[in-house]
């Protein structure tokens, strides 16, 4: 799905495909190139990236000079090196497409690779962490005392802490640990458990979790977080681990993107509660 501001005013966009399979929009509102605009991308399929590169184009004959673009969900960015031989980059494809466009700034929010902050020009690129994120999101959940919530607040969180699902997240959640610390527990940092997993990069397919059990039994409330929740066979498997470990844990799944291919019904008997920021599963 594709939104355009031009002077903070949303514009009214026309699209269409032609028989022949083309795109194409036509910009039905007044623009004043005057002022700049800002393409919102919410992601949803490969054909969203031409959408961008047709607006661009049509906003550059309009006149407008200064364009941004906010791209939450960055594509293609879990295919940032050659996985399998044969296969391509495709993080470089799609950064070489939207770099063609001449954004003067380009916002997104928890990329999944930091392959990605060296494919823009200094300067272009805004990266709206995942422990800025969270941390807003978390930080008013966290209640040290069950005698401050009345009638219709909030649930109560008894004894938090936070779970990495992979060595891939370690980086983030140490960050979200201190952010989520630093107001909600008197400058403490939240406390972290580590999880793995193995997965077979030819198939995709997760063949082992691991947990910490010893630390698992240290706490009742497990923070789930993670930039992506694809079909969410990780996040199933993980939550198997600790409910083997601790059967009466209380398990938050916090997902930045959630594509949830195959639902988020499939999540919900292992989760009490799913919290996501960028649902792109309700993208239109």
């Amino acid at each position: 799905m594709i939104k355009l501001y031009n002077d903070a005013e949303p514009a009214i966009l026309k699209w269409w495909t032609f028989p022949g399979g083309e795109r194409s929009v036509r910009i039905e509102s007044t623009i004043n190139p005057k002022f700049g605009a800002q393409i919102e991308c919410y992601f949803k399929s490969s054909d969203d990236l031409i959408d961008v590169l047709l607006l661009n184009n049509a906003l550059r004959n309009a006149g407008v000079k200064d364009i941004v673009l906010y791209i939450p969900y960055f594509p293609f960015a879990r295919q940032d090196r050659v996985m399998v031989e044969g296969e391509p980059f495709a993080l470089q494809v799609a950064a070489q497409i939207i770099n063609s466009c001449g954004f003067d700034k380009i916002i997104i929010e928890d990329p999944h690779s930091d392959v990605l902050a060296g494919m823009f020009a200094p300067g272009t690129l805004t990266v709206k962490t995942q422990w800025d994120l969270w941390g807003q999101e978390i930080r008013p959940l966290l209640r040290t005392d069950q005698s401050l919530i009345g009638d219709g607040d909030a649930p109560w969180y008894p004894n938090p802490c936070l779970v990495s699902p992979d060595a891939g997240a370690l980086k983030k959640i140490y960050k979200l640990s201190k952010e989520v610390g630093d107001e909600a527990m008197g400058f403490s940092p939240m406390p972290v458990i580590e999880a793995g997993k193995q997965r077979d990069v030819s198939t995709g397919e997760i063949v082992a979790t691991t947990i910490d059990k010893d630390a698992v039994m240290c706490y009742d409330t497990f923070f789930v977080v993670d930039d992506i929740c694809d079909g969410g066979r990780t996040f199933i498997e993980l939550g198997k681990a600790i409910r083997d470990t601790k059967s009466n844990a209380k398990l938050v799944l916090c997902v930045t993107h959630g594509i949830f291919s195959k639902g988020k019904e499939v999540l919900k008997p292992m989760f009490d509660e799913i919290l996501c920021i960028n649902d792109l599963s309700e993208v239109k």
